[in-house]
Protein backbone atom coordinates (compact mmCIF):
# COMPACT_ATOMS: atom_id res chain seq x y z
CA UNK A 1 0.00 0.00 0.00
CA UNK A 2 2.84 2.64 0.07
CA UNK A 3 2.18 3.83 -3.43
CA UNK A 4 0.31 6.17 -4.78
CA UNK A 5 -3.18 5.78 -3.55
CA UNK A 6 -2.60 3.47 -0.87
CA UNK A 7 -4.68 0.06 0.19
CA UNK A 8 -7.50 2.05 -2.41
CA UNK A 9 -4.97 1.08 -5.40
CA UNK A 10 -4.25 -2.35 -4.14
CA UNK A 11 -7.92 -2.86 -4.16
CA UNK A 12 -8.54 -1.53 -7.45
CA UNK A 13 -5.79 -3.22 -8.88
CA UNK A 14 -7.06 -6.59 -7.65
CA UNK A 15 -10.37 -6.14 -8.71
CA UNK A 16 -9.05 -5.26 -12.01
CA UNK A 17 -6.94 -8.61 -11.68
CA UNK A 18 -9.74 -10.76 -11.05
CA UNK A 19 -11.52 -10.17 -13.91
CA UNK A 20 -8.66 -10.62 -16.05
CA UNK A 21 -6.99 -14.05 -14.49
CA UNK A 22 -10.75 -15.75 -14.56
CA UNK A 23 -10.54 -15.46 -18.15
CA UNK A 24 -7.83 -18.06 -17.82
CA UNK A 25 -8.41 -19.46 -14.55
CA UNK A 26 -12.17 -20.80 -14.14
CA UNK A 27 -12.85 -20.45 -10.21
CA UNK A 28 -13.82 -23.76 -10.53
CA UNK A 29 -10.15 -25.02 -10.23
CA UNK A 30 -8.29 -22.70 -9.40
CA UNK A 31 -8.28 -20.20 -6.37
CA UNK A 32 -6.90 -16.48 -6.47
CA UNK A 33 -5.04 -15.71 -3.68
CA UNK A 34 -4.98 -12.08 -2.43
CA UNK A 35 -1.88 -10.80 -0.57
CA UNK A 36 -3.21 -8.99 2.22
CA UNK A 37 -0.79 -5.68 1.76
CA UNK A 38 0.17 -5.12 5.28
CA UNK A 39 -3.72 -4.36 6.44
CA UNK A 40 -6.21 -5.93 7.76
CA UNK A 41 -8.99 -3.80 5.97
CA UNK A 42 -10.25 -6.53 3.97
CA UNK A 43 -14.13 -6.51 5.19
CA UNK A 44 -16.46 -7.20 2.62
CA UNK A 45 -13.55 -6.79 -0.26
CA UNK A 46 -15.38 -9.33 -2.95
CA UNK A 47 -18.24 -9.68 -0.93
CA UNK A 48 -20.32 -10.35 -3.68
CA UNK A 49 -19.57 -14.21 -3.62
CA UNK A 50 -22.32 -14.93 -6.85
CA UNK A 51 -19.37 -12.58 -9.36
CA UNK A 52 -16.31 -13.40 -6.87
CA UNK A 53 -15.37 -16.72 -5.82
CA UNK A 54 -13.06 -19.22 -4.80
CA UNK A 55 -11.40 -16.14 -3.79
CA UNK A 56 -8.60 -16.31 -0.40
CA UNK A 57 -6.82 -13.54 1.38
CA UNK A 58 -3.50 -14.49 2.36
CA UNK A 59 -2.56 -13.04 6.62
CA UNK A 60 0.74 -12.91 7.59
CA UNK A 61 1.00 -12.27 11.92
CA UNK A 62 4.20 -12.05 13.01
CA UNK A 63 4.54 -10.81 16.89
CA UNK A 64 8.48 -10.13 16.29
CA UNK A 65 7.94 -7.26 13.75
CA UNK A 66 5.66 -5.57 16.31
CA UNK A 67 7.78 -3.44 18.32
CA UNK A 68 4.55 -2.85 20.23
CA UNK A 69 4.61 -6.66 21.48
CA UNK A 70 8.36 -7.02 21.96
CA UNK A 71 8.32 -6.17 25.40
CA UNK A 72 4.84 -9.01 26.60
CA UNK A 73 5.53 -11.59 28.68
CA UNK A 74 4.98 -15.04 27.41
CA UNK A 75 1.49 -14.60 28.89
CA UNK A 76 0.68 -11.32 27.35
CA UNK A 77 1.92 -12.74 23.93
CA UNK A 78 -0.15 -15.74 24.05
CA UNK A 79 -3.26 -13.52 25.15
CA UNK A 80 -2.61 -11.54 21.83
CA UNK A 81 -2.69 -14.18 19.67
CA UNK A 82 -5.69 -15.57 21.12
CA UNK A 83 -7.79 -12.67 21.16
CA UNK A 84 -6.40 -9.79 18.66
CA UNK A 85 -5.12 -11.40 16.46
CA UNK A 86 -7.65 -14.15 16.42
CA UNK A 87 -10.45 -11.78 15.83
CA UNK A 88 -8.47 -9.44 13.21
CA UNK A 89 -8.57 -12.87 11.11
CA UNK A 90 -12.24 -13.80 12.58
CA UNK A 91 -13.68 -10.23 10.99
CA UNK A 92 -12.70 -11.30 7.80
CA UNK A 93 -15.46 -12.02 5.51
CA UNK A 94 -13.12 -14.02 2.49
CA UNK A 95 -11.80 -16.83 3.63
CA UNK A 96 -8.04 -16.76 5.18
CA UNK A 97 -5.25 -18.58 5.16
CA UNK A 98 -1.92 -17.83 7.37
CA UNK A 99 0.33 -17.54 4.46
CA UNK A 100 3.31 -16.94 6.87
CA UNK A 101 3.93 -17.87 10.37
CA UNK A 102 6.38 -18.85 12.83
CA UNK A 103 7.32 -19.02 16.87
CA UNK A 104 9.05 -16.02 16.38
CA UNK A 105 8.28 -14.02 18.93
CA UNK A 106 11.01 -11.34 19.49
CA UNK A 107 12.72 -8.49 18.34
CA UNK A 108 15.98 -10.42 17.72
CA UNK A 109 14.06 -13.53 16.68
CA UNK A 110 16.72 -14.08 14.00
CA UNK A 111 19.45 -14.93 16.64
CA UNK A 112 17.68 -16.34 19.52
CA UNK A 113 20.02 -18.70 21.68
CA UNK A 114 18.62 -22.36 21.77
CA UNK A 115 14.97 -22.16 24.00
CA UNK A 116 15.50 -23.19 27.33
CA UNK A 117 12.66 -24.84 29.01
CA UNK A 118 10.50 -22.17 30.01
CA UNK A 119 10.48 -20.94 26.75
CA UNK A 120 9.73 -24.47 25.10
CA UNK A 121 6.81 -24.82 27.05
CA UNK A 122 5.65 -20.75 25.80
CA UNK A 123 6.34 -22.20 22.39
CA UNK A 124 4.33 -25.06 22.49
CA UNK A 125 0.98 -23.05 23.08
CA UNK A 126 1.83 -20.29 21.26
CA UNK A 127 2.36 -22.68 17.73
CA UNK A 128 -0.74 -24.35 19.42
CA UNK A 129 -2.99 -21.20 19.44
CA UNK A 130 -2.35 -19.93 15.89
CA UNK A 131 -2.55 -23.39 14.41
CA UNK A 132 -5.88 -23.18 15.70
CA UNK A 133 -6.86 -20.04 14.45
CA UNK A 134 -5.87 -21.26 11.04
CA UNK A 135 -7.79 -24.57 11.32
CA UNK A 136 -10.82 -24.10 14.18
CA UNK A 137 -13.57 -22.35 11.21
CA UNK A 138 -14.52 -23.11 8.11
CA UNK A 139 -13.81 -20.09 6.61
CA UNK A 140 -10.00 -20.98 7.24
CA UNK A 141 -8.22 -22.27 4.41
CA UNK A 142 -5.20 -23.53 6.11
CA UNK A 143 -1.67 -22.34 7.32
CA UNK A 144 1.86 -22.15 5.58
CA UNK A 145 4.76 -22.17 8.25
CA UNK A 146 7.79 -20.11 7.74
CA UNK A 147 9.63 -22.10 6.72
CA UNK A 148 11.02 -25.79 6.47
CA UNK A 149 14.32 -25.58 7.83
CA UNK A 150 16.47 -23.51 8.81
CA UNK A 151 20.22 -23.25 9.37
CA UNK A 152 20.67 -20.89 12.11
CA UNK A 153 17.22 -19.80 13.71
CA UNK A 154 15.04 -22.55 15.53
CA UNK A 155 12.20 -20.05 15.45
CA UNK A 156 11.58 -20.32 11.99
CA UNK A 157 12.54 -23.71 11.47
CA UNK A 158 9.71 -25.91 11.32
CA UNK A 159 11.38 -29.61 11.04
CA UNK A 160 13.35 -28.28 14.85
CA UNK A 161 9.92 -27.94 16.44
CA UNK A 162 8.86 -31.50 15.33
CA UNK A 163 12.06 -32.96 16.15
CA UNK A 164 12.22 -30.84 19.65
CA UNK A 165 8.37 -31.94 19.60
CA UNK A 166 7.41 -28.33 20.44
CA UNK A 167 4.83 -29.12 17.66
CA UNK A 168 3.37 -32.12 15.61
CA UNK A 169 3.32 -32.47 12.01
CA UNK A 170 -0.29 -31.82 10.51
CA UNK A 171 -0.47 -35.88 9.74
CA UNK A 172 0.58 -36.68 12.98
CA UNK A 173 -2.45 -34.56 15.11
CA UNK A 174 -5.17 -36.14 16.21
CA UNK A 175 -7.78 -34.67 18.63
CA UNK A 176 -7.66 -31.14 19.98
CA UNK A 177 -5.12 -28.86 18.79
CA UNK A 178 -5.11 -25.96 22.12
CA UNK A 179 -4.24 -27.15 25.26
CA UNK A 180 -4.85 -23.79 26.84
CA UNK A 181 -7.44 -21.46 26.38
CA UNK A 182 -6.20 -17.66 27.27
CA UNK A 183 -9.04 -15.58 27.76
CA UNK A 184 -10.23 -12.41 26.44
CA UNK A 185 -10.84 -9.63 26.99
CA UNK A 186 -7.52 -9.32 29.18
CA UNK A 187 -9.56 -8.34 32.23
CA UNK A 188 -10.74 -12.16 32.35
CA UNK A 189 -7.36 -14.00 31.77
CA UNK A 190 -5.22 -11.32 34.42
CA UNK A 191 -3.21 -10.13 31.47
CA UNK A 192 -0.40 -9.24 33.83
CA UNK A 193 1.46 -13.18 33.74
CA UNK A 194 -1.56 -15.25 34.60
CA UNK A 195 -3.07 -17.57 32.33
CA UNK A 196 -6.87 -18.15 31.80
CA UNK A 197 -9.32 -21.57 32.32
CA UNK A 198 -8.00 -25.19 30.20
CA UNK A 199 -10.07 -25.62 27.24
CA UNK A 200 -10.49 -27.62 24.20
CA UNK A 201 -11.33 -27.28 21.02
CA UNK A 202 -12.73 -29.70 18.03
CA UNK A 203 -11.00 -31.17 15.46
CA UNK A 204 -9.95 -29.28 12.44
CA UNK A 205 -9.22 -29.66 9.12
CA UNK A 206 -5.73 -29.56 6.94
CA UNK A 207 -2.56 -27.52 7.35
CA UNK A 208 0.65 -27.27 5.28
CA UNK A 209 4.01 -26.08 6.07
CA UNK A 210 7.16 -24.34 3.77
CA UNK A 211 7.42 -21.30 2.23
CA UNK A 212 6.07 -22.90 -1.30
CA UNK A 213 4.46 -25.99 0.03
CA UNK A 214 1.16 -27.20 -1.09
CA UNK A 215 -1.79 -28.44 0.84
CA UNK A 216 -3.47 -32.07 1.01
CA UNK A 217 -5.93 -34.44 3.20
CA UNK A 218 -3.65 -34.44 5.44
CA UNK A 219 -1.48 -31.50 5.46
CA UNK A 220 2.25 -31.64 3.49
CA UNK A 221 5.35 -30.02 3.68
CA UNK A 222 7.27 -28.23 1.00
CA UNK A 223 10.64 -26.58 0.85
CA UNK A 224 11.48 -22.98 -0.07
CA UNK A 225 14.12 -23.98 -2.83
Amino acid sequence: PMITGGLATVKNYYLQGYDIARQFLPADRYAIVLEQAFSMDWVDFMKDTTRYKNVILDIHIYHCFDPNLWSMSFAQNLQQSNGPDRYSIARQTLPVVLGEWSSAYTQNAYGEPLPNAAVQAFVKDFVAIQMNISESDPNRAGWFWWCFKTEKSWAWNWFYHVEEKLSLAPNQRVGPRMPVAYLYPPENAGFGGTTGTTGTTAPATSGSTGSSGTTGSTGSTGTSG
